[in-house]
């Protein structure tokens, strides 16, 4: 009889948990709003049963309150238990009789473990398994038990003999059931509301993206396509959605597009990417760059495709600069009539302009590899070595004479400047032009000759005249000795 009413009641009390729990999750409340409603309706549940109980002896009473308290601890927290168990506690006392103390206790016990385990496993977010609740159940309601020692001593046994196997039974039964129901209501709200969360950032994000985001069947057609869309080419969405793709894009890239997508169908590429026209709504031409991915269904099979489109209009009409200064750069460099050549930071050489090759006679697939080491003289090497490093560190040089060696192996001498720049992989390389001074050079040779054997013939000559000098003033002397006319004028 006891089994029976003790299980009629805690199927009241699981109908009520059961119908609380999803009544009040499907409300937006508050955290701090629903720690309250949930304590309030908590303490309703265990006060109801409460006020129906299995009555064994006066002011002995048995119901499922350590059920419901120790589950609103384990799920709602602090806040929410301490709000059911006062009203359950002032109930409870309010009912007074023999079992008052430790049906009290039977209050405060299963909220204090329910607590503990809130903090062991929904504290540290882990999900909630059968195999928690049967523990936390046992040990509640082993509990219990243990308190109906503080009856008066003449029913303790009676009492533990009659209620022993049912709340070491059914309760811990009871506690699974109720609480799997709310462990699965709780994380499939929690899924929802992660779910409208992540929709409501993906909708911010798709309407404040300066990309234009789209879909499109497996035919083409546009079935989305975000606000952008009418930011970068002017077309209201309603104009854009239902259409098919082809009318937008520029007649010369259409094949191209027709089969990029074509390709998705048998690519198992996670994403794809294409460079496209499109016409804008007043009709001018933008650049357009796609990222797209196929969108599949539950058996794989294409349903239709995702892109992200970004205007790089600009960028190619800056592309398009790039190329055409590197042409003008590339015209210059091969018929320059100064001899241009780059070097690596190791002194190889990274290519030289067919002036280089002119004057040194040789083939470019000779040079372009090689180190700058080969192809001068050992005296210009030293030279070289020294040099190369204060080039790199001070980023340039200026009137460097080197020996160059031709292919026939004769040597020129030249004089070099040059500038430190970077690769497009920010590699150092060298850029210099070289000047053939080989004529100079032998001129001021010849010059410097003549100047030495003019100076010794001034020399001479200076001596002459000296000499002529002093025997001039010697007969002018002894001509004024002798009484006569001095002869020359000095």
């Amino acid at each position: 009889m006891i089994f029976l009413q003790l299980t009629y009641n805690l199927s009241l009390l699981i109908a009520l948990s059961v119908l609380i729990s999803f009544v009040v999750q499907k409300r937006k409340l508050s955290k701090n709003q629903k720690d309250i409603i949930f304590g309030l309706l908590f303490g309703f549940v265990a006060m109801t049963g409460m006020l129906f109980p299995v009555n064994f002896a006066p002011g002995v009473i048995f119901d499922g309150r350590t059920v419901v308290i120790s589950l609103c601890a384990l799920f709602f927290g602090p806040v929410s238990v301490t709000i059911a168990a006062a009203g359950a506690f002032i109930l409870r006392a309010s009912q007074g009789g023999v079992g008052v103390i430790p049906g009290v206790l039977n209050i405060i016990t299963p909220a204090v473990i329910g607590l503990i385990f809130n903090y062991m496993i929904i504290r540290k977010n882990k999900f909630v398994r059968i195999r928690e609740l049967l523990i936390m159940g046992l040990i509640v309601h082993i509990a219990m038990l243990l308190l109906m020692f503080l009856l008066p001593s003449n029913i303790v046994m009676k009492v533990i003999q009659s209620i022993g196997l049912p709340v070491i039974s059914i309760y811990p039964l009871a506690t699974i059931l109720i609480g799997k129901i709310i462990s699965d209501n709780l994380e499939r709200n929690k899924f929802i509301l992660n779910l409208k969360e992540s929709e409501e950032k993906y909708r911010l994000l798709i309407e404040n993206s300066n990309d234009i985001i789209y879909t499109l069947s497996k035919d083409g057609i546009f079935t989305f396509v975000s606000p952008a869309w009418t930011l970068l080419l002017g077309h209201p969405v309603k104009d854009v959605l239902n259409r098919s793709f082809q009318p937008f894009v520029h007649p010369d890239d259409l094949p191209t597009c027709l089969t990029f997508l074509q390709k998705m169908f048998t690519d198992e590429s996670s994403e794809n990417i294409i460079d496209y026209r499109v016409f804008h709504l007043n009709g001018t031409i933008h650049w357009h760059s796609t990222r797209a991915v196929a969108l599949r269904d539950s058996e794989c099979k294409i349903t239709g495709f995702l892109g992200i489109a970004r205007d790089i209009t600009d960028l190619k009409r800056t592309q398009n600069d790039i190329n055409e200064s590197e042409k003008k750069f590339r015209s210059l460099y091969d018929n320059s009539p100064l001899p241009f050549q780059s070097l690596n930071e190791n002194g190889i050489f990274l290519d030289v302009n067919p002036a280089w090759l002119r004057n040194l006679g040789y083939k470019k697939e000779e040079v372009v590899g090689e180190s700058f080491d080969n192809f001068i003289d050992p005296e210009s090497l030293k030279i070289f070595q020294k040099c190369f490093p204060e080039f790199i560190k001070n980023g340039s040089v200026s009137n460097v004479k080197l020996k160059m060696k031709k292919y026939d192996g004769k040597y020129i001498d030249v004089s070099y400047d040059g500038l430190i720049g970077r690769d497009n992989r920010n590699k150092i390389q060298t850029y210099c032009v070289f000047k053939d001074i080989t004529g100079i050079e032998k001129a001021e040779s010849n010059l410097a000759l003549k100047v030495r054997e003019l100076e010794d013939i001034n020399r001479t000559m200076i001596g002459r005249e000296l000499k002529m000098i002093e025997l001039k003033e010697e007969i002018n002397s002894l001509l004024k000795e002798l009484g006569r006319t001095e002869k020359y004028d000095i």
